[in-house]
């Protein structure tokens, strides 16, 4: 029985000494049309192909493997006669960050192989839209130019599957998210306009600001990611953990969803009050409870959740708890810390820096 659900890949794109990420804004009509997302889509079977191995370089291959002992969401298992799952999403978010901004993450095979920015504009225009028809053009693409795919620039970050009751036109996604270094300055866009229309470089303080005053819209995982973000000064220093904390794996992130009497609660792995078997399948009818989200909230000891109001804006992020595996903290905002900073502190902190300008 095949899975309710498709699989994805997505790259969170760090650039500067002051921590900025990439931002595409989907095109209308689009999949979560209008929302600010990182570069990524659904994997393409040749992304598993074993013919990669022809090109990986053996360190490369050794390298994006998940460590005996490390957390492996379900997704992460490798299947017979296909690339190794690490390998095969790695090479997903790279061709799908191609696909829709035009940034080729590749490195040369050998020394006498053309580097991709040696490459000229109407070269990769025309090779992106072989792409963009056919995913398995990506293999021809580097093949015939002594390219690989950068998958060491790659790090594991996270991985997110759909909550019930949040599909779009009924899809849902099990997505890879990985970390990488970009260049603010010297990347160059080509966007695709049937599925992007701009591009922003936005500090994730930024970002969560902007969507709570509505300028954009950020999808939870994106709104959750930022929160941790924003706990890095830097892409250097984000890299730095990224790449350390490879050796713990990817645990899978799947939210389950109440609808109380003002609002709504994502509730996450770890909270006292996630089930013990969460029901991936939708088998069971929607959650909903007669309680408002405090009362739902009162006597919980260990936290993690968001809560949001009646127009789906956030306001409160509660988390308490020690992250496994080896990940690092959210940003929490919410009314009742002591701790941290409010929801309304942080607008006021960081909204005269918050820019929403599309390129």
């Amino acid at each position: 029985m095949p899975l309710p659900w498709r699989e994805s890949a997505s790259l969170i794109l760090a650039a500067g000494n002051e921590l900025k990420i990439l931002f595409l804004q989907r095109a209308a009509g689009g999949s979560f049309s209008k929302n600010r997302v990182f570069p990524g889509g659904v994997i393409h079977p040749d992304d598993f192909s074993l013919k990669w191995e022809g090109i990986l370089s053996k360190t490369s291959q050794t390298n994006a493997l998940i460590p005996p002992g490390g957390a492996r969401a379900p997704c992460l298992i490798s299947k017979p006669g296909r690339l190794p799952a690490e390998l095969g999403f790695r090479i997903c978010a790279i061709r799908e960050t191609f696909e829709e901004s035009g940034i080729l993450l590749t490195r040369p095979r050998s020394s006498t192989a053309t580097p991709a920015a040696s490459l000229s504009a109407s070269d990769l225009s025309v090779w992106r839209k072989e792409v963009l028809k056919d995913g398995s053009k990506f293999f021809d693409l580097c093949h015939s130019h002594g390219l690989q795919p950068d998958v060491d620039a790659l790090k594991i970050w996270s991985d997110w599957l759909t909550p019930l009751g949040l599909e779009s036109g009924g899809k849902r996604f099990d997505t890879v998210f990985f970390v990488a270094e970009g260049d603010e300055t010297a990347m160059k866009f080509e966007l695709s306009q049937e599925e992007m229309v701009g591009y922003q470089w936005m500090s994730p303080m930024e970002a969560l600001v902007a969507s709570q005053s509505a300028k954009l819209r950020l999808a939870p995982p994106q709104v959750y990611e930022c929160s941790r973000l924003a706990q890095f000064s830097s892409a250097k220093e984000l890299l730095r953990f990224a790449d350390h904390r490879q050796q713990f794996g990817c645990a899978l992130t799947f939210p389950i969803r109440y609808k109380c009497k003002d609002g709504m609660v994502a509730i996450f792995p770890g909270d006292d009050a996630y089930p013990e078997k969460p029901d991936m399948l939708g088998e069971s009818l929607p959650l909903t409870s007669d309680q408002t989200l405090a009362e739902l909230r009162s006597g919980i000891k260990r936290l993690h959740r968001i809560e949001t109001d009646t127009q789906d804006k956030l306001s409160a992020f509660h988390f308490n708890i020690t992250l496994r595996p080896g990940h690092c903290d959210p940003l929490v905002a919410n009314p009742e810390s002591s701790m941290r900073p409010k929801i309304s502190q942080l607008t006021g902190m960081f909204a005269s820096k918050a820019s929403t300008k599309l390129r």
